[in-house]
């Protein structure tokens, strides 16, 4: 849960790196719309337990 854009990208390049040798099919679904993943980044933090 990261508060800023910069963290969600550092994040997402972690998941690929940790995740892809173990579950490669989940880590490729998460990081493949990582655009629209990111996107309640966009709003307000106090947003975010709506979205």
């Amino acid at each position: 849960m990261a508060y800023r854009q910069q963290e969600a990208q550092k994040a997402f390049g972690q998941l690929g790196i940790r995740y892809n040798a173990t579950y490669p099919k989940a880590a490729e679904c998460l990081t493949k719309e990582k655009v629209e993943t990111r996107a309640f980044h966009d709003f307000p933090a106090e947003h975010w337990t709506h979205i």
